[in-house]
């Protein structure tokens, strides 16, 4: 049973106070009684997006084709937004038959919940495009196609990871179709499903990932807002598949056999006798129709961008470097005569795009995490002193940046 209570949510709640004026690039984070362990960390900084918002449409079977084809014209709009950092992703999905009179869903990825005048069904958003014109007639078409059912914004609450660009990902997104199940738990039990989906359903989908080779995520998500008749439930569950690649029944219940399964006296310590006592769930499969190239995102852009070696020279002539990895940083610091003073050891980040800044977020040992704006501009990459460390902003000159300029592969090596 521990080593389901020792999940990401529990981990990161042991966060220590710390002095909010410190530089995670200068001094040592307080020590801290618990360690987190670099595996929860690294999966921290590994986290896709922070939101996903769903918006669930009605139409005719008669107009299908043509609304399909209106959409596929703003798919351009969409995919700008995308490398604009003003979305992570966009995609449509057209429903199998189900029980819920689900028919077409749009989905949208981002890390923040708010996209003020930029969000993604924004009209006015790049008319060089379609012309100011055209575009207002390609929606005012479409929306005389569909009827709006609902809409939802959920936070990522949980989740799998796999490498984007593992050989197990299919070329085009044609080969793939996802199902979410729509649950709703009652006040009382709400708590106890949101811990029983982190501690025992997350282990068992990320190893159905690892061994499965159909299966290709599982999401975990909480219902931050709705609206709409289509469906009042407070959590959401992800998961997509192939559909290019055959499986058996038995096959699939070879693999299954494997995973793990709910540890014993689990739910009766959460005073529930059963799963169903905790939720009621309903699902829709999904096939998808189109969607943007997360590959062109603004946050992969950054990401790639940000791989190398960097170094910030300071005014008395002392300097520190960072290497950067996917997903981890490197700092060391030298004096003026390049004598190494301090090497650190590999540091877990996640890029962010919030409100169309690109963010910088470091997870150390101890809990605490340091989260700055970045921008990389001309081959330099600059990092705000002013930053938020455990959420909290530090009371640094917002306008003074710290400066990486690329290394070569001599200044690299010292």
């Amino acid at each position: 049973m521990k080593i389901f209570k020792r999940t990401f949510a529990t981990a990161f709640a042991l966060i220590m106070a710390v002095n909010t004026q410190a530089d995670h690039h200068e001094e040592a984070a307080p020590s801290s009684p618990t360690e987190v362990p670099l595996e929860l960390r690294m999966k921290a900084a590994r986290k896709p997006n922070n939101i996903i918002q769903h918006w669930y449409l009605e139409v005719a079977e008669a107009n299908e084709a043509r609304f399909e084809a209106l959409l596929r014209k703003m798919l351009p709009v969409f995919q700008q937004q995308v490398t604009d950092g003003i979305i992570n992703g966009w995609g449509l999905a057209k429903a199998r038959e189900n029980a819920l009179n689900a028919d077409y869903m749009v989905w949208v990825l981002s890390d923040d919940i708010d996209h003020d005048q930029n969000h993604p069904f924004e009209k006015n958003y790049l008319d060089n495009i379609h012309g100011k014109q055209g575009t207002m007639e390609i929606w005012k078409e479409m929306f005389s196609l569909m009827q709006f059912q609902g809409r939802d914004i959920s936070s990522l609450s949980a989740y799998t990871l796999m490498d984007l660009h593992a050989p197990k990902w299919p070329d085009s997104h044609d080969q793939l179709y996802f199902r979410i199940d729509y649950a709703h738990s009652d006040q009382q039990a709400a708590q106890a499903y949101e811990r029983m989906e982190r501690e025992v359903f997350q282990p068992r989908w990320q190893k159905w990932v690892d061994i499965n080779p159909v299966f290709m995520a599982w999401n975990f998500l909480k219902v931050e807002g709705s609206s709409g008749n289509f469906h009042d439930g407070n959590f959401r569950t992800l998961q997509i598949f192939r559909k290019d690649i055959a499986q058996s029944e038995a096959e699939m219940k070879k693999h299954w056999e494997t995973l793990p399964g709910m540890p014993e006296g689990y739910l009766k310590d959460l005073g529930f006798e059963s799963v169903g006592d905790l939720r009621e769930m309903k699902e829709v499969t999904y096939d998808i129709v189109m969607a943007t190239d997360g590959s062109k995102s603004a946050k992969n852009r950054i990401l790639m961008g940000l791989l190398g070696s960097w170094k910030h020279v300071n005014e008395d002539g002392s300097y520190r470097t960072k290497v950067i990895t996917p997903f981890a940083e490197q700092v060391s610091f030298f004096n003026s005569k390049g004598e190494v003073l301090e090497k650190r050891e590999p540091a877990p980040f996640r890029v962010e795009i919030v409100d169309g800044q690109p963010r910088f977020t470091v997870y150390s040992p101890d809990g605490t995490t340091w989260n700055a704006a970045i921008d990389l501009k001309d081959g330099k990459w600059f990092e705000q002193h002013r930053a938020k460390v455990n959420g909290k902003w530090t009371v640094s000159d917002p306008d003074v940046f710290w400066i990486y300029e690329r290394m070569d592969n001599t200044d690299a090596a010292q």
